[in-house]
């Protein structure tokens, strides 16, 4: 029937390009709806649709469930308070609204039945009078093969105008004589070169970098060959794009992937949706372009991800 189409519509593709909900279906597209079994209306729909009757039917459906929903994440909140031995009354509760920064117990109990709480932090974080502080041991990204001057400084191994030898990028800690691009942020894995700078640092891009590219061809003098020979010491930061169809649960699942199965660390999520589609930008910490591969690889085995891709 239309209607259970309609129901459990997730997106919708034309001319096999993803689109959101709100689209305006032209003359001559071909059109292919997305459903799922586990999809169900989004308040949102009530101002896509455009009949009377429709609008009607969503808004009595959404008022049920909203009152199952607040059901459900009481219970949820009730039994987490009751594993810890702490009451469930007015005080807990607006200790709770004040630190999730909710308006009220409606909204409280609706966002932990839609799993928009994390609700380890009722432990961890708002009941625990001390919190155990996480330090983070930030490394210099420096690389080897240098020789130290008669003044205690260090310069590149061999001059510009001598036949220079491949430098080898490592993690060993010897000052900042080796820099990555802002330009293009190189990571181990992807093919590189150096660039001798006036202060006589070698500042490392990516080897189909336009920057290098125009340095190669006005200093040529001054390029060094340069491979990687890391150990797994250091990170580096670098942006992945992700765009898919808009779930509950998705980001929850996108961080774990991220976190837990690759242990890695994330700088910023950047995530934003609109009518069932959503486009982010995670900022993370990797070792190499094998990880950002396998990371992208799993990533796109959640069938709502569509598209993962490295963009710096």
């Amino acid at each position: 029937m239309h209607s259970d189409i309609g129901i459990h519509c997730i997106g919708a593709k034309v001319d096999h390009k993803l689109v959101p909900l709100s689209y305006e279906l032209k003359s001559g597209d071909q059109v292919e709806i997305l459903t799922s079994k586990t999809q169900r209306p989004q308040p949102e729909w009530i101002d896509l649709v455009t009949t009377a009757r429709a609008k009607s039917q969503l808004k009595t459906l959404f008022k049920k469930e909203y009152k199952a929903i607040q059901k459900a994440g009481q219970k949820l909140i009730e039994e987490r308070l009751a594993k810890l031995e702490l009451p469930f009354n007015n005080t807990t509760i607006q200790r709770l609204l004040e630190y999730y920064k909710l308006n009220n117990v409606i909204e409280l109990f609706a966002s932990a039945a839609k799993e928009r709480l994390d609700l380890s932090k009722i432990e961890t974080v708002i009941f625990k009078e001390k919190a155990q502080s996480r330090w983070i041991k930030i490394w210099k990204l420096n690389f080897g093969n240098t020789k130290s001057t008669k003044k205690g400084k260090t310069t590149p191994s061999e001059s510009p105008n001598t036949k220079q030898k491949t430098i080898h990028l490592t993690d060993a800690d010897v000052g900042n004589t080796y820099k990555i691009a802002e330009c293009c942020q190189p990571i181990p894995g992807d093919p590189v070169l150096g660039f001798l700078d006036d202060s006589g640092a070698v500042v490392v891009h990516k080897l189909d970098c336009p920057t290098a590219q125009k340095l190669k061809s006005s200093y040529g003098n001054r390029i060094l060959t340069a491979e990687w020979a890391t150990h797994k010491v250091l990170s580096f930061l670098t942006t992945i794009e992700i765009s898919g169809l808009d779930e509950v649960g998705m980001l929850r699942r996108i961080v774990k992937i991220v976190t837990e199965d690759y242990n890695i660390n994330i700088k910023s999520i950047n995530i934003d949706s609109k009518d069932g589609v959503f486009n982010g930008q995670l900022a993370i910490y990797v070792y190499s372009t094998e990880d950002i591969n396998l990371l992208c690889m799993n990533l796109l085995k959640i069938s709502a991800i569509k598209s993962v891709k490295r963009i710096s």
